[in-house]
C-alpha cells in the first residue's frame, strides 16, 4: 500500500512551477536550434510567436512558484520543503535567464 506524500501542496506548486519554467525555456532553446534564422521569422514569424509563448508561460510559472514559496514560508511547520523548493526555483530562474541572455545576440544578428 502506498503512503500519501507528507509534503504540503504549496511545495508541489512551487516545485511544479520551477520545473515548468525550466522545461519551457529548454524547449524554446531547442526550438531555436532547429529553426532557420531570418529577419522575418525573428520579427513577425515563428520565432517571435515562440518567444511570446515562452514569455507568457514564464509569467504563469513564476506566479505558481511565487505563490508556492510564499505559502511555504508562511507555514508554521518548518522543514526542508522550503529550502528544496527555493533551490529548484533559483535553478530554474538561472536557467531561464541564461537562455534568454544567450539567445538575444543570436536573434539580433538575424539577417
Amino acid at each position: 500500500m502506498t503512503m500519501p506524500s507528507s509534503r504540503p501542496w504549496s511545495f508541489k506548486l512551487a516545485l511544479g512551477g520551477a520545473i515548468w519554467l525550466g522545461l519551457s525555456w529548454l524547449a524554446y532553446a531547442l526550438f531555436l536550434v532547429n529553426t532557420p534564422l531570418s529577419l522575418q521569422s525573428t520579427q513577425a514569424g515563428a520565432i517571435a510567436m515562440a518567444g511570446g509563448a515562452v514569455m507568457a508561460s514564464s509569467v504563469l510559472a513564476l506566479l505558481a512558484m511565487g505563490v508556492g514559496l510564499i505559502k511555504l514560508a508562511l507555514l508554521k511547520r518548518r522543514d526542508a520543503s522550503w529550502v528544496i523548493a527555493a533551490i529548484w526555483s533559483m535553478g530554474s530562474l538561472s536557467l531561464a535567464f541564461s537562455i534568454y541572455m544567450l539567445t538575444r545576440p543570436l536573434l539580433a544578428s538575424a539577417i
